[in-house]
């Protein structure tokens, strides 16, 4: 399983439930993701978020037939604080196995800065410091950047671009809005606004592969629905996504979704 496309279908995993300052809602989805018409995995987002705060933990495990050839596993965790709609990581984890291989990565911010990162395997003295020099002017980790773009209001929800640090690469995610449409599934049906989503190397990564991702950057997109939170009123959360798959086309659906303990809403004002 490529990380580009682990990183993207985290965007239609991550994006947020909202709450009052007392009580944190809570948001719990799951997507199923096929390639030529098989399930190959399941994507499990488990999260809650106050005003102030905020904590999320993804999960990406092959499923049925394709335990056979996709061996990777993957888990993300993050925390940290809101100033406004802007989240700002306190601290992220990152860990993936493949076979008998593992990756790791911790990495914590402080006033928006790292001021500690640690990976395993360790990275190189020359890859440390081209991603100090890729972060230096800051970077979130990859669901602090979506925790910000769920709390987005206003006509230009999926625009401009963030940098992104996951433990081991730096890139930025550059995101185009493409339009209003509908979705209709048994976890959401209604008006859902279309997001593409662009990742462009920066650090971390061997040239070979830089080059290569720049010639042909992965590219996905996620349907994002404006949803009824009885605490916080219209939000944006995922319910759908599609992109490539080590070449061939995936599509991620939802099939399982609840916030505040519910079913999804659509807003209507």
């Amino acid at each position: 399983m490529r990380k580009p496309f682990s990183a993207f279908l985290l965007a239609g995993v991550t994006l947020i439930a909202m709450s009052s300052a007392v009580m944190a809602e809570a948001l719990r989805m799951g997507f199923d993701v096929y390639v030529s018409g098989l399930r190959v995995m399941k994507v499990n987002f488990d999260g809650d978020i106050t005003t102030k705060t905020y904590r999320g933990a993804v999960r990406i495990r092959p499923k049925g037939f394709a335990k056979l050839f996709l061996k990777k596993r993957l888990e993300m965790r993050t925390q940290g604080v809101f100033n406004d709609a802007h989240a700002k990581p306190q601290e992220f984890r990152y860990h993936s196995r493949k076979k008998s291989r593992e990756k790791s990565a911790v990495v914590r911010w402080q006033g928006g800065r790292v001021v500690s990162w640690t990976r395993k395997p360790p990275a190189s003295e020359a890859e440390r410091r081209q991603v100090l020099a890729a972060i230096a002017s800051g970077a979130l980790d990859p669901l602090s950047a979506l925790f910000t773009l769920g709390r987005r209001q206003g006509a230009n929800l999926c625009s401009g671009r963030f940098r992104v640090f996951d433990g081991l690469d730096v890139y930025d995610l550059k995101l185009v809005q493409l339009g209003q449409t509908r979705v209709g599934n048994m976890n959401y049906a209604g008006p859902a606004l279309k997001c593409r989503m662009i990742y462009v190397p920066i650090a971390g990564m061997s040239e070979k592969k830089k080059r290569k991702q720049l010639r042909n950057p992965p590219v996905f997109t996620v349907w994002l629905a404006r949803v009824k939170s009885a605490a916080a009123g219209p939000i944006w959360v995922p319910v759908q996504a599609s992109g490539r798959l080590k070449g061939r086309p995936f599509t991620a659906s939802l099939s399982a979704a609840t916030l505040g303990g519910g079913p999804l809403r659509a807003a209507t004002n």
